[in-house]
């Protein structure tokens, strides 16, 4: 049986949602990006439900996995969990798009244990705050994204101008609250942003600020 097959089966069988995690050992896949990639393939092909929630095997609040008709089950703000849904990974877009590298950060956020508040629109260029998550220890958190121009013309001058911009972001919005967490997401790989990265790296430990990178694979590391 196939991975894909033994997580629908699992979570068909389960008494309410499941996280990943638990899914890894219970179904005894080897890492639990295994249980990510193949929960996200189910949701996409509309067979399973997705999104943040209460497992009910750890109890963690995580992104976690549902049958379709136990959705009532799901211990999570509803209209957060259709966000999560509703802005999943864009297949027809490159990775480095802004709208995918945000997509990343959302699950890796919600895996972290992170309540999701906002998830902008960025395909609808949608002014405010990328997204703004509630850790678990109940510290606000306030992303700005940029994704990675796509090759036409000079990319390079236009992303110094996407960085500076959310350099920008950072300072308007510790101006506007100086208690919550602040970060940068971009897309991985590019000389480009991790040049620029090391220059404001006093900036970075003045405000402070983290940045979230987005490799091609989907993994994101924090700097």
């Amino acid at each position: 049986m196939a991975n894909r097959d033994k997580l629908l089966h699992a979570i068909n069988q389960a008494s309410g949602p499941v996280c990943d995690d638990c899914l890894t050992r219970h179904v005894g896949l080897s890492a639990r990006q295994q249980a990510n990639a193949r929960g996200t393939e189910l949701r996409e092909r509309g067979q399973i439900g997705r999104g943040q929630g209460t497992c009910t095997i750890c109890a963690k609040v995580k992104l976690v996995n549902w049958r379709l008709d136990a959705q009532a089950q799901v211990e999570a703000t509803p209209a957060i969990a259709e966000v999560v849904a509703e802005h999943p990974v864009s297949g027809e877009r490159p990775w480095y798009w802004e709208g995918n590298v945000q997509a990343r950060i959302v699950d890796y956020l919600v895996q972290a244990g992170y309540s999701i508040r906002r998830i902008a629109d960025t395909a609808s260029k949608e002014v405010g705050k990328d997204v703004v998550a509630v850790g678990p220890d109940g510290r606000e958190l306030w992303v700005s994204v940029k994704g990675f121009p796509t090759p036409k013309g000079s990319t390079n001058v236009q992303a110094r101008h996407w960085f500076a911009h959310a350099i920008f972001d950072m300072v308007l919005y510790r101006g506007e609250n100086s208690t919550v967490d602040l970060a940068i997401g971009l897309p991985d790989g590019y000389k480009t942003y991790q040049s620029l990265a090391e220059r404001v790296h006093w900036f970075r430990r003045s405000v402070p600020l983290r940045i979230y990178w987005v490799s091609e694979s989907g993994q994101v590391r924090i700097s």
